[in-house]
């Protein structure tokens, strides 16, 4: 199973990440771009109790992962 995508919504803030089929690493050489909130963002969607960021509250959040198995199943999980 992979992750196809995720979408982030608070209040006007909206954030869609499609990931590749194959293989996706996060990184940066800079430091506050994000990498922390995309993960803690699928953790909480996941059903983590996940402590807010800068600039994010998980707790006002909308989270969507949408999931796809081997076979072309997809499953999509929503936290709010």
């Amino acid at each position: 199973m992979r992750i196809k995508e995720i979408i982030l919504r608070e209040g006007f803030y909206f954030k869609k990440i499609e990931f590749s089929p194959y293989t996706t690493l996060v990184h940066s050489k800079k430091n506050t771009v994000g990498k922390t909130t995309l993960i803690r963002s699928i953790l909480f969607c996941l059903g983590y109790d996940i402590p807010s960021t800068k600039g994010i509250r998980f707790e006002r959040c909308t989270v969507k992962l949408i999931l796809q198995k081997d076979n072309n199943q997809v499953y999509t999980l929503e936290r709010y």
